[in-house]
């Protein structure tokens, strides 16, 4: 649940607006879906985050955001499950987000398996909390921004799960028990406050030994610290490490701007294309959606050297008297592998 955004400062400026998010009324949670028939898509279950009966008005926590579920047994939900789980620095949310496990083995009657969090998320975890480089900033994201990938299901032998933690960097687990996630692994250059640091993990080419972990802009005109995107060496995962930065994409020659922090928007990566997209994601090149610069190609063949290698930049949505609707433009990029009947 969000609902702070609209505000200078948000939730800061605004606390009847933090009451306005904690009488939300509604689902803060998942609904299940029977999709084997894609002309019948039908309900199977709803699912409360915080544990408690979906059906009531008033549900506790922040619902969730953004979730992984490939098939099979446990989906992972980038959740705030319950009212403790205020400490996000950010003013455009309440609520600081964890990772919640689901047992789906009977998608009709989803189980609760785990909730795991970083000591500090939880009103009553003020010591630990005060022991973050963020705390008390109002900037920073301090939560997770999910969600986190398992790209080899756990009951085919899969053991870790690789999240975009925010301000706190890459973690991975070991999720082989998912009753007990393990933290085994962090990537963590300790960003400067400003926008997402590690919004989304790019897992496609673990076969190659790296992941992508990308940042997000969320004040247009380059107004806060830019937040890198990052190609980490993943081989141990114990010690995830850089191997190299993606460059900054400058605009086309022809363009009437020299820098994209001059075109109305926000600027930045965002989305790559996702895990589950058809196909298998090429090894050499990715894409991502990077709000005012369209989407942008990169290749990474060379990790060390990552080229920018081409782009598509559609024209400038919003209106000039409209502050707020330039302000997503190309915001997520979806790729299709395979051939039209």
């Amino acid at each position: 649940v969000s609902a702070t955004r609209d505000d200078y400062h948000g939730k800061y400026d605004s606390p009847e607006k933090v009451e306005r998010v904690r009488n939300f009324r509604g689902l803060r949670g998942v609904r299940i879906f029977d999709a084997s028939d894609p002309m019948n898509i039908s309900l199977l279950s709803e699912w409360a985050c915080d544990q408690g009966d979906p059906s009531r008005a008033v549900q506790t926590g922040g619902g969730t955001h953004r979730n992984y579920y490939s098939g099979g047994r446990y989906a992972y939900l980038d959740s705030a499950p319950d009212d403790s789980f205020v400490h996000l620095e950010n003013e455009f949310r309440l609520h600081s987000n964890c990772i919640q496990t689901v047992d789906l083995s009977d998608p009709a009657k989803p189980k609760f398996v785990s909730n795991w969090w970083l000591p500090g998320q939880r009103a009553s975890e003020q010591q630990a909390y005060q022991r973050w480089r963020y705390a008390g900033d109002r900037t920073s994201w301090t939560g997770l921004h999910g969600p986190m990938y398992v790209p080899v299901k756990v009951e085919d032998g899969g053991r870790y799960g690789y999240s975009s933690y925010g301000h706190f960097g890459v973690f991975i687990h070991d999720v082989s028990d998912p009753a007990k996630p393990l933290l085994v692994g962090k990537f963590d250059p300790a960003p400067q406050p400003g926008g997402i640091a590690f919004h989304t993990v790019d897992v496609t080419r673990l076969d190659r030994g790296i992941i992508l972990a990308s940042p997000e802009t969320l004040n247009p005109d380059c107004n806060e610290t830019w937040q890198d995107t990052y190609v980490l060496d993943v081989s141990d995962v114990t010690q995830p490490s850089a191997v190299s930065r993606l460059p900054i994409p400058a605009p086309p020659e022809e363009a009437p701007y020299t820098t994209f922090c001059n075109k109305r928007g926000r600027f930045g990566t965002h989305n790559p294309m996702h895990a589950k997209a058809p196909g298998k994601a090429h090894p050499d090149l990715t894409f991502y959606a990077c709000f005012n610069a369209g989407v942008q190609m990169f290749d990474i063949s060379r990790p060390d050297r990552v080229v920018n290698g081409g782009w598509f930049i559609p024209p400038q949505a919003g209106e000039l008297d409209d502050f707020g609707s330039f302000n997503r433009d190309a915001d997520n990029v979806f790729l299709w592998s395979g051939t039209a009947d």
